[in-house]
């Protein structure tokens, strides 16, 4: 888990804390919606943030799904 080559990669159900304590902070919760197989929500405490909806590619077998996002800036 963590950055990989500038993207961030996840396990479905994590949490995710982002900033600096004296700036912005945003702590990210992503939803997992095994019917539609993607993240239905993201939860972000800043608004400055882009929120962006990321499609999930699970890979087959138990507690091997890892996703990609993408943290550069817009």
């Amino acid at each position: 888990m963590g950055i990989h080559d500038g993207k961030l990669l996840i396990r479905i159900g994590d949490s995710f804390f982002f900033g600096h304590p004296d700036h912005h902070q945003t702590s990210i919760l992503f939803a997992y919606e095994p019917k539609h197989k993607f993240i239905q929500e993201i939860h972000k405490s800043h608004s400055k943030i882009i929120m962006k909806r990321v499609v999930l590619k699970p890979k087959t077998g138990e507690n091997q799904t890892l996703n990609k996002m993408d943290t550069s800036a817009d």
